[in-house]
């Protein structure tokens, strides 16, 4: 890379990848495992990766290495690919089952006294484990081109236009529960028990469950009183009667399936087993990570304190710095009261990472304006369908944890994307708008699983709606209108 590259950035280099609340910490873990060319070479095949910019919460990823990828992950899956996605579903799957055990050994560390060097040691090692896992968040790519394949065998096996999107419905359901899936199940069970049996298991729920409530380095894990609160608002019938429902809507859509692929050749139907296993390894893939997060928590509790800052203020900072933040010889400090004001960061590929701060920041898009996403004068936009409907509601944007309590019933969640912690309010929304997202997306599954209009990757949802407006969600078009500014 030239010195001068970010002088030179143009907005026809960039593809806007969405709003995430991401901080430097997590930011690095991902995108720097993601952009390891020799294990990428490795494991999928090719050594092409993706180069970012991170503006506070916006992410980009540079267009000309977004289409290098994709035409490599055709030309993979092009060849014997029910074979090779049955490889990366293995190996990712064992590499996240490595990343659990080992962040678990490594929260345990501060149940005991440990030094400065113990923590930078603890901590470097954890980072290895991080990185040697996060080249799978490379699957991310996987989607277009696994969904063209999808097209392809349904529209081999398909005569109508409805009849096709009847079955791309229902392959696009993951082969297995998510974890998410098995917490909704297992609290609504829990619901339809009498009180003092909730008291007794509440607890266990959140042990087993809590970590759901953690994304990406934010939040707390969801502690026994919550449950029990979260309990207060389900009637115990109506636990009964809508975990029925779940369980008896599954049980037909395994059906479904079965009696439309009956008559596929045996390579369609492999290829429908794959894609499927795709969708829920999608999924899977995250919540490796962000239980991670949670596992790890009081390790960097522990650094956190030692290095006297909050939480919070520590993962502004990347695992190098925090390193040599222990050893004395950073200022990192000031780093950290600069990016939660402002920071932009471009993620080479070659151990160059740029970092601008504060003023520099502003000083940067004042020639770079296109980075500011202007969206005041939009009033209609539109998306991915991730399951059909039609409905008007008033929009809650939930951003963080502590934006759940704003959702009231037949409210229409605008989120950047959703992952499980957001469940509770999901429950009580009556429509899903994503920035992120495909149709093997977290949103996209849950709508289907609860039957609520969705709309997903509109990329701007976030940055044009507001709590309060009034809109109309047609997701058998794609299309959200604003009918009503608050």
């Amino acid at each position: 890379m030239k010195n001068n590259e970010l002088e030179n950035l143009k907005n026809k280099d960039l593809t806007y990848f969405g709003y995430r609340i991401e901080p430097y910490f997590v930011s690095y873990l991902l995108i720097s495992g993601m952009q390891n060319e020799e294990k990428s070479l490795e494991i999928f095949g090719f050594g092409e990766t993706v180069r970012w910019l991170q503006l506070n919460n916006y992410l980009y990823q540079f267009t000309s290495d977004l289409l290098k990828v994709e035409k490599a992950v055709k030309s993979k899956l092009g060849k014997n690919a029910n074979q090779y996605a049955d490889y990366l579903i293995g190996k990712c799957l064992s590499s996240g089952e490595k990343l659990r055990e080992e962040s678990i050994s490594f929260g345990k560390m501060a149940d005991r006294p440990i030094n400065k060097k113990e923590m930078s040691e603890a901590l470097s090692d954890y980072v290895k484990v991080v990185l040697d896992y996060t080249i799978f968040y490379q699957i991310t790519f996987f989607e277009g081109a696994v969904m063209q394949i999808a097209e392809k065998v349904i529209e081999n096996n398909t005569k109508t236009k409805e009849e096709a999107e009847e079955f791309f419905s229902l392959i696009s359901i993951a082969d297995s529960l998510t974890a998410a899936e098995h917490e909704q199940d297992d609290f609504l069970r829990l619901a339809a028990l009498p009180k003092n049996e909730q008291k007794k298991m509440a607890g266990e729920h959140a042990k087993k469950y809590g970590w759901l409530s953690v994304r990406y380095f934010i939040g707390d894990s969801w502690t026994k009183d919550e449950v029990l609160k979260r309990l207060e608002t389900v009637d115990k019938q109506q636990a009964k009667k809508e975990l029925a429902g779940r369980l008896a809507h599954r049980r037909e859509g395994e059906k479904k399936i079965a009696r439309a692929i009956k008559d596929f050749s045996h390579d369609d139907k492999q290829t429908i087993k794959q894609i499927r296993k795709i969708i829920y390894l999608r999924t899977q893939r995250g919540d490796f990570f962000h239980e991670s997060a949670a596992l790890i928590r009081p390790l960097l509790n522990l650094i956190a304190k030692e290095l006297d800052v909050n939480y919070l203020g520590l993962i502004n900072s990347s695992a190098p710095e925090i390193v040599l933040a222990l050893g004395g010889n950073l200022d990192y400090k000031k780093h950290i009261r600069n990016r939660l004001d402002n920071f932009l960061i471009y993620y080479d590929r070659s151990d160059k990472t740029v970092i601008l701060e504060g003023e520099e920041v502003e000083s940067y898009l004042t020639t770079h304006r296109f980075l500011r996403m202007e969206t005041e004068n939009i009033s209609e936009f539109s998306g991915k369908i991730g399951y059909k409907g039609k409905l008007r509601g008033v929009v809650k944007v939930v951003k963080a944890n502590d934006d759940m309590i704003k959702v009231q019933r037949g409210d229409i969640i605008v989120t950047p994307m959703t992952t499980a912690n957001l469940l509770p309010a999901m429950e009580r929304a009556s429509a899903f708008i994503t920035d992120e997202g495909g149709i093997t997306s977290h949103a996209a599954i849950i709508a289907r699983e609860m039957r609520k209009p969705c709309i997903i990757g509109t990329k701007i949802a976030t940055k044009v709606l507001k709590d309060g407006d009034m809109v109309e969600v047609d997701a058998d078009r794609g299309f959200v209108k604003i009918l009503k500014r608050k």
